[in-house]
């Protein structure tokens, strides 16, 4: 690249104040009302994906169905600037949600991780438990959303590409791929969730594999690894 040495020209400089979004929307949930923690703003509620209609202040009113329902919270400041929505909620239907314990289909890990339920959890490594198999039974035929409970202690989330990838099938069928992103460094006794994926189930017994395949592999290509507590199955209305 030549330069030809030319002076650049003055130009003038244009001040503009920095503006910042409003906070994530913070809330509680006291029997079937969404309280808001800041009661001076007004929000605008998403239920399943969809904007309801007209912004609520201070409460929101939940009804419980017979299927499962997620609602995000978004506040807007004087200038139109829209918040990041708060931590999901997420309404589970008592009758149509099915939590089955890992460690039922897996010897229980002797790591001495703390916080998980049942009687303990399984280690999915690159070595051990590279076809896990389970089992879950549903009382009707339908549309479901299967999800896991698991730690992920092998680095920081902003860092690193720890992340576990895991192949669900059902029935020797690809379902899709399972998410199970660090949660930071050692915490393994910090329990989140994965990714949820749709299918349909059977009546009855419905059999599942999760392994790990080649094309599972991470950007770190040496740590793959996650501790596994618990399978969530909700009936969904689809």
């Amino acid at each position: 690249i030549m330069l030809d040495n030319r002076k650049i020209p003055s130009a003038p400089i244009t001040l503009k104040t920095v503006d910042f979004s409003p906070p994530m929307v913070e809330y509680i949930v006291d029997d079937s009302t969404v309280q808001f923690a800041d009661t001076s703003k007004s929000y605008e509620v998403y239920k399943n994906g969809k904007y309801i209609g007209n912004p609520v202040r201070e409460t929101y009113p939940l009804t419980y169905k017979s299927f499962l329902e997620e609602y995000l919270f978004l506040t807007k400041d004087g200038n139109g600037y829209e918040s990041f929505a708060g931590r999901p909620l997420i309404i589970l239907p008592s009758e149509d949600t099915y939590l089955v314990e890992a460690e039922k289909f897996a010897p229980v890990s002797d790591l001495p991780y703390k916080g998980f339920m049942g009687k303990g959890f399984v280690a999915l490594t690159m070595k051990k438990n590279i076809i896990y198999k389970f089992k879950v039974s549903v009382k009707e035929e339908g549309m479901y959303t299967i999800y896991f409970r698991y730690s992920n202690g092998t680095g920081p989330v902003n860092t690193d590409n720890n992340c576990a990838l895991r192949t669900l099938k059902k029935e020797g069928h690809s379902v899709g791929t399972i998410i199970l992103p660090q949660r930071g460094k050692d915490e393994w006794s910090n329990w989140g969730y994965s990714n949820a994926l749709i299918l349909k189930l059977n009546k009855g017994q419905n059999n599942f594999v999760l392994s790990y395949e080649p094309y599972d592999e991470n950007m770190d290509g040496e740590i793959n690894t996650a501790m596994l507590d618990q399978i969530c199955v909700v009936r969904i209305n689809l």
